[in-house]
């Protein structure tokens, strides 16, 4: 792959590359999140929820889709 950092596209700009931002940032974009909207908080268990049922119904399909 080409280094982004020396990447020029054709009308003579430079490319950017995407900032992964730290744990830290997450962390504290969290808090502000739930600091103006608290209501999300609700919504903590149907992610819970959800990631429990589509892990539990991919297995049940993978089983059955594979042969034993």
């Amino acid at each position: 792959m080409a280094d982004p950092n020396k990447m020029v596209r054709t009308d003579g700009t430079k490319v950017t590359t995407a900032r992964h931002p730290s744990w830290k940032t997450e962390i504290l974009g969290l808090w502000y999140t739930l600091r103006d909207d608290p209501m999300i908080i609700l919504l903590f268990p149907m992610f819970f929820a959800s990631n429990w049922f589509y892990t539990w119904r991919q297995s049940s399909v993978l089983c059955q889709a594979l042969p034993t």
